[in-house]
């Protein structure tokens, strides 16, 4: 009675491991290998390089125009920006703490976000054609949101 259930035992096994062959599949190896469609693609890749950039250009996009939005009058302990803006957007701003360089002008900072935007929108395009998969978060909102049209306050 034993070696008949020995017997049957193994030709289950058997019969199992068939099925699998039929089937065109094999136990619990490819699922490692499989990509995460939620996940950035691996640095090192073309995808993966495009991706930093797109990334970099987002968060970029979003700082200047935090910038813009947030700026106050020099009196208000700002850059000054929001006092040029009122009186011309294409002035020239010094800065503040006497270093050679100018801050630009509001239309700059304007100008700025446009031709990142344009960087932006052909990376976009690169990558969407070779399909790398998921996105920077917010890289599609900052890629079309306009550049503000006045500071916040």
């Amino acid at each position: 009675v034993a070696a008949a259930a020995a017997v049957g035992i193994g030709n289950a096994v058997s019969e199992m491991s068939n099925a699998d062959e039929e089937a065109g599949t094999k136990p619990a190896t490819g699922a490692i290998d499989e990509v995460c469609s939620t996940c950035p693609p691996p640095p090192e890749s073309e995808c993966g390089k495009l991706y930093a950039k797109i990334k970099e250009l987002t968060q970029e996009l979003a700082k200047r125009r935090a910038d813009m939005l947030a700026d106050r009058s020099v009196s208000q302990g700002g850059l000054g920006m929001y006092e040029t803006f009122l009186k011309d957007p294409y002035a020239k701003i010094p800065h503040p703490r006497g270093i050679e360089k100018d801050l630009g002008n509001w239309d700059g900072h304007r100008r700025q976000i446009l031709e990142k935007q344009e960087n932006m929108n052909r990376n976009l395009k690169k990558y969407r054609d070779k399909k790398c998969g998921v996105l920077p978060p917010g890289a599609e909102t900052q890629a079309g949101l306009p550049p503000p049209s006045r500071p916040f306050n």
